[in-house]
């Protein structure tokens, strides 16, 4: 902060000083001139005289010269003439097109069009977007076009926005304002901006361009994932006002994330599915239910969007909700899925995955059952119980590996980000749009996927190394084989499960003692009572339970029955004994719950999304075990502190007949699932990582083939733009290829490799262009290596013979020719040279 503090008058003084000419020379002619001309986007030091000037910039487009006046520079109005020179026609003609630069500055331009080709197609030959396809009168930048797309997808910018941040640049220039300017907003917004994405995304996925596309599915997936991980948003909604335009579907990019409208809707309203909820266990979650899923505002049209992801974060399958999360919608996406990989295994991540299964059993989806197995992802399973946790929880669960199965969820956080554009959209366009983020989301997935492989790679190394030596302590501390782990897990299951536990039940007898015990306890306080309002209800409540003793004894085998009886109160302690044993059950499940979560609790930071959570659950857990100690100290007439019950050691659930399951045993079972799902998830990526290079190698032999056949054909404009097109491509390949060879070479052999055409061509290419110049320079420094080693250097100036500057200066300047990229040829002999061998 001190050094800017003393730079900063310094620097607000030299900015104001080159806010006049620093020189009143022609850089290119040299003649004088006192009415300088400056064109800041020339460079810094272009300044012209007014003949150099016409001639630079006769054929440059958006270059917006100002000429010094006196005391101020003035705009020049110049109107750019732009001809083919490839194509000369006799139907040519001019035409005024104004054209907008990438920094939102407008310019008049005199183009020549002819009647043998579309305007829009010839404006395209000179690097402009057309506004409109038929009879453009304004066009864009190609890099202006290029820059919104890349910062609309990138950062979510809205088109508006994006128009209105270059109207606020600020110039150090006068900037002369036309009333013939055009309005740069309405004129990119919706057709062209859509078709621009549309144009972008074919050339970067070479769709329509090659028999196989780039980046538009997973690389080690192939639209067959074994993991999927689906889930809904219901923030990308579509307001009915916005329009319908070509459709429900997407105009240019059809089905290729998004499910055909028509065949959804008819499944939807086709599927039968019952009202109550499928899932008694776990907590009561909005997802899944018909009598929730009603639409809330009649204004929308679409409610949001129902996903899918593989394990690799790259999106599958997608379709629009005119509900709220419906289970049909996850059975429709699994059908679709199941489509592609008809005799292999399936594991599905979902939210509610514990009631998507019952509802399947419920349902008796046999298709699905057989193919499917079904987990909860890490984030979302702190949300049910432990019961539900040690069933369907990630950690716990076959075939996840290592996979948290939260991809969808950050696929979620990026597509948030749209939600502001893609309401007000026709919804073939909002289709479009929320493809194209797709597509880039994919883009960046598959180049960033080897090194998130290789992170993965050493977090399974770390966490079989950390828990191997967590198990290995407890089993020796209890003294236990490492199978003996398997019969804990089975025990903490019961423990937890509702199904397992004793449920209380009374028979007529002891409801009908009940209810007499519960009479004589009314008549009681009746009695003791001292206010007619005290009074009052209780003769209210004697009155119910009269009318209930009632019932109850037309099913009990009393007739006549005495409260101080013998038989009355061995059949009243036996309703006791259950009650208290029933209590008891559901308070040691409470505590094995408490002290699972307790567990996390102290894993888990107080401000990380996962704790508070916990956090949540561990409050529910606290205020269900005092409910429960309160009905538990009615029953047995005592006043018990809840503290006695909050761990499944204590000596009150000594009575119960089933194991205690110490927490130490509870870390030993999550341990062992640890250990077994990281040393999964590296057999995994092993076989990934060579699916990966594979499919690197077809992409780049599809890429070769495409060119030979290209070289052996006529060589026209359209076959070389395509060489050139699909020679970037196979760089980007062997780029890829390179930086994921460096990480796993040691890891995996049998893969296909990628040759370095492109690499090695420019190696040579640039080496020759660039070795030329410097010919001479290298024989001198060889000449001078050479004198060094004879101690023989030239002396002259203020360097002497054998002096450490001579060194450095031989050396420095040898640096410098490999940084130019020397032949190596030379390079070798150079080195060879300096060195004496």
């Amino acid at each position: 902060m001190e050094a800017w503090d003393l730079l900063r008058e310094k620097l607000l003084v030299t900015r104001i000083e080159e806010f006049s000419p620093a020189s009143y020379s022609c850089c290119f002619c040299d003649s004088q001139e006192q009415e300088i001309i400056y064109c800041q986007d020339c460079g810094p030091t272009a300044y012209y005289c007014h003949t150099c000037c016409m001639r630079i910039h006769k054929n440059i487009l958006f270059h917006k010269p100002h000429q010094w006046k006196q005391s101020m520079y003035v705009p020049m109005l110049m109107t750019n003439e732009l001809a083919r020179k490839d194509h000369v026609c006799e139907t040519s003609y001019s035409s005024t097109i104004y054209a907008v630069d990438v920094k939102g500055s407008q310019h008049v331009c005199k183009i020549n069009l002819c009647r043998c080709e579309d305007p829009a197609v010839t404006l395209l030959r000179y690097s402009l977007w057309p506004a409109t396809p038929t009879n453009p009168r304004i066009s864009f930048d190609l890099r202006f076009m290029e820059l919104l797309s890349i910062l609309q997808l990138e950062c979510c910018l809205p088109a508006k926005s994006f128009c209105e941040a270059l109207e606020a640049l600020h110039s150090n220039y006068i900037k002369l304002i036309s009333n013939a300017e055009k309005n740069i907003y309405r004129s990119v917004v919706g057709d062209c901006l859509t078709e621009y994405n549309f144009h972008r995304s074919s050339l970067n996925t070479r769709k329509n361009i090659t028999e196989s596309s780039f980046s538009t599915e997973c690389p080690i997936c192939l639209k067959t994932p074994s993991i999927v991980s689906m889930d809904a948003n219901f923030g990308l909604v579509h307001k009915c006002s916005s329009g319908i335009d070509q459709g429900r579907q997407s105009a240019r990019h059809k089905n290729l994330f998004f499910l055909d409208h028509g065949d959804l809707k008819k499944f939807i309203d086709d599927y039968a599915v019952e009202t109550k909820s499928t899932n008694s266990e776990c907590s009561n979650f909005q997802a899944g239910s018909v009598i929730r899923s009603k639409v809330k505002n009649k204004k929308l049209d679409v409610t949001g969007i129902f996903g899918s992801v593989c394990k690799h974060d790259i999106p599958i399958y997608f379709a629009d909700l005119a509900h709220g999360e419906r289970l049909s919608y996850p059975v429709y996406i699994l059908k679709c899925v199941l489509e592609n990989r008809p005799n292999d295994h399936l594991v599905v991540m979902y939210d509610i995955a514990c009631m998507l299964h019952k509802h399947l059993q419920k349902t008796n989806n046999k298709d699905l059952l057989e193919k499917c197995s079904f987990a909860v992802p890490v984030f979302h399973s702190f949300a049910h119980n432990t019961a539900c946790q040690l069933t369907y929880g990630q950690r716990f669960a076959d075939s996840t590996g290592m996979t948290d199965g939260e991809g969808i969820e950050r696929l979620w956080s990026y597509l948030r980000g749209f939600r502001k554009i893609t309401k007000e959209m026709t919804i073939s366009n909002r289709q479009d749009l929320l493809t194209e983020a797709m597509l880039h989301h994919t883009e960046k997935q598959i180049w960033g996927i080897g090194n998130r492989m290789a992170e993965k790679l050493k977090k399974c190394d770390k966490v079989m190394q950390d828990n191997d030596a967590i198990i290995s302590e407890i089993l020796v501390e209890f003294g236990e084989p490492i199978e003996v782990i398997e019969s804990w897990k089975g025990d903490w299951k019961s423990q937890c499960s509702k199904k397992n536990s004793k449920a209380l039940y009374l028979n007529a007898d002891e409801e009908y003692v009940e209810c007499l015990k519960q009479i004589d306890s009314k008549k009681q306080l009746f009695e003791l009572a001292e206010t007619e309002d005290e009074k009052l209800e209780l003769e209210r409540c004697i009155e119910r339970l009269s009318l209930s003793c009632t019932k109850l004894k037309k099913k009990s085998s009393f007739k006549e029955l005495e409260l101080s009886s013998e038989r009355q109160q061995q059949i009243f302690q036996s309703a006791r004994g259950k009650r208290i044993y029933s209590s008891l059950v559901k308070l040691k499940e409470l505590a094995t719950d408490r002290q699972y979560l307790s567990s996390l609790m102290r894993k888990y930071a107080d401000g990380q999304a996962i704790g508070i959570r916990v956090s949540k659950q561990f409050t529910i857990n606290l205020n269900k075990i005092k409910k429960e100690v309160e009905n538990y100290n009615v029953v047995v007439n005592e006043e018990n502190h809840f503290q006695m019950f909050l761990t499944p050691a204590s000596e009150i659930f000594s009575q119960l007949d089933s194991r205690k399951l110490s927490e130490k045993q509870q870390k030993a079972v999550q341990s062992k699932s640890l250990y077994e799902h990281a040393a999964e998830e590296y057999k995994m990526i092993l076989k990934e990582i060579t699916d990966y290079f594979n499919y690197i190698s077809y992409q780049s032999s599809e890429i070769t083939r495409s060119i030979d056949n290209l070289m052996s054909q006529e060589q026209t404009r359209y076959n070389l733009g395509m060489m050139q097109y699909l020679s970037l491509k196979h760089f980007n390949i062997e780029s890829l290829f390179n930086n994921c060879f460096r990480l796993f070479e040691d890891l995996v052999t049998d893969f296909q490799t990628v040759p370095n055409t492109v690499h090695d061509q420019l190696t040579i290419h640039m080496s020759n262009s660039t070795n030329k110049p410097y010919e001479e320079e290298l024989e001198i420094i060889l000449q001078e290596i050479e004198n060094y080693e004879n101690n023989e250097l030239d002396g002259s100036g203020d360097n002497f013979v054998g002096d450490d500057d001579d060194v450095m200066d031989v050396w420095m300047r040898m640096m410098m020719m490999k940084r130019r990229r020397i032949d190596s040829h030379h390079y070798v002999l150079f080195i060879k040279t300096s060195i004496g061998h």
